[in-house]
């Protein structure tokens, strides 16, 4: 009798154990996507996605803002670049659900460029 009640504590433990999925900006796999292929994506990946395309275009276009994320404590930057992203998700979903503006074949990465100049320039 002790030993299943242990078995069932041990098989309790497991279950109850909360699983923890990877962080916010991994996995990301929208970086050539089409219009079509971002609305069909899960909120994750675009924001993941939104993170790299933000991360990358800062670093390579944006020397003054990259000079003030790198000054930021790592868990401020995540917390930033968090809040950059879902902006830039925003921007990015908003033009693609507009078919006045995007085409279903179109490449979001265009869009994203473009979102990017728009709220945060470039030097």
């Amino acid at each position: 009798m002790k030993k299943y009640l242990l078995l069932l504590i041990v098989i309790g433990i497991f279950v109850s154990t909360p699983t923890y999925s990877s962080e916010w900006y991994e996995g990301g796999t929208l970086h050539k996507a089409t219009v079509q292929e971002w609305q069909q994506a899960t909120y994750k990946n675009r924001l993941a996605t939104s993170a790299d395309w933000f991360v990358s275009i800062t670093k390579s276009n944006n020397p003054e803002l990259q000079e003030k994320l790198d000054a930021l404590p790592t868990i401020q930057y995540l917390l930033t670049i968090k809040k950059f992203a879902i902006q830039l998700e925003k921007c990015v979903s908003d033009i693609v659900n507009d078919k006045k503006l995007a085409r279903s074949d179109g490449l979001v990465a265009e869009y994203a460029s473009m979102c990017y100049i728009a709220m945060y320039g470039t030097s």
